[in-house]
């Protein structure tokens, strides 16, 4: 019922980091379909780092993405 999502820029990167107080991820189940591999890949195109866990909450989920930043000054 309720989706958070945080954003914090810095010079060198974007955090982006997604609460959810829904039913949750099975971290140690494999999943049917390509969604979560398509994430993977997209993550992987932009060289930047994903996390998922549990959320402080008695169920839900945490994603938290950090991408880099590159630019030419």
């Amino acid at each position: 019922t309720e989706l958070i999502i945080y954003l914090i820029w810095k010079e060198n990167n974007l955090g982006i980091t997604i609460v959810d107080d829904g039913i949750g991820f099975n971290l140690n189940e494999t999943r049917p379909g390509v969604g979560w591999w398509n994430i993977e890949q997209r993550v992987r195109q932009l060289k930047a780092e994903i996390t998922m866990g549990k959320t402080p909450l008695p169920h839900g989920s945490t994603i938290t993405l950090t991408i880099p930043l590159t630019y030419d000054k």
